[in-house]
């Protein structure tokens, strides 16, 4: 028994220029193709962004009663990954600037920290304990600021003693 196996190298040729084409659009009718690619490029930086956002934990545990609160807490959402953006943003251009690194989570140096490990810094590292006299709260760390907190906050221009304060 033999099988014959003719291929038409046209049509696969085809299927394979069709299987590689890949199409970007814009309405702004002024950008080059190479900016418009471009601009698509960087949008991995913006879903890594939103990885945590998408994931079924966080959006299982919401419920709320009408489209306009899912609108404003989206709005919400997206007016607090833009301000963490600008903060990853400014840390790297000043270690950079400095010539600095940082310890992240699992005590890894860095030069340029995601905005991921930056809040893990601060999410793990810092306590305030809260003492209440003559009816006057006190804050207070409850332990030391490490150098990566304290770099992180220099970086931002943010005063060390922001977790104390009297009420």
């Amino acid at each position: 028994m033999q099988i014959l196996i003719e291929i038409d190298e046209q049509k696969v040729q085809k299927q394979f220029e069709d299987a590689c084409t890949f199409v970007l659009c814009s309405n702004d009718l002024t950008l080059k193709a190479e900016d418009i690619l471009k601009e698509y490029k960087t949008q991995i930086g913006v879903e890594k962004k939103f990885q945590q956002l998408k994931s079924p934990h966080f959006v299982n545990s919401l419920y709320l009663d009408t489209p306009e609160r899912i609108e404003a807490l989206t709005y919400l959402i997206l007016i607090s990954m833009m301000v963490l953006s600008v903060a990853e943003h400014v840390v790297r251009r000043e270690l950079k600037a400095e010539d600095e690194k940082i310890i992240g989570p699992g005590g890894i140096k860095m030069k340029r920290p995601t905005l991921w490990a930056i809040l893990e810094i601060f999410n793990v590292g810092i306590g305030v304990k809260v003492v209440s006299l003559d009816e006057k709260k006190y804050r207070s760390l409850a332990c030391p600021l490490k150098n990566s907190h304290k770099k992180i906050l220099r970086c931002l221009g943010i005063p060390e003693n922001v977790f104390c304060w009297n009420e």
